[in-house]
């Protein structure tokens, strides 16, 4: 159950921060397009580009608490193989 809420109160703003990436990263797209696409822009994508990955990378860490979460779960619950088969 704790591995589950954490992973909750985790995701929650990191739901924000991944928005927020991606928005910065079409507001670079659009500016490069107007603007031109100098050493400078293409050094703060790669710094946001970057952080998304990081942020992703949290978000696969917390996908993986929630499952571990579940673990006990699983072991009390009976599959029937067949029907999961067919």
């Amino acid at each position: 159950m704790l591995a589950a809420g954490v992973a909750h109160e985790i995701n929650n703003p990191l739901a924000v921060v991944i928005g927020n990436l991606e928005l910065g990263l079409q507001s670079m797209d659009d500016i490069s397009e107007r603007f031109g696409d100098a050493e400078p822009m293409r050094e703060l994508r790669d710094d946001l580009e970057g952080a998304r990955d990081a942020a992703e990378r949290v978000r696969q860490i917390t996908l993986d608490l929630r499952i571990f979460s579940r673990s006990e779960e699983a072991k009390t619950t009976k599959v029937d193989v067949r029907r999961v088969l067919e």
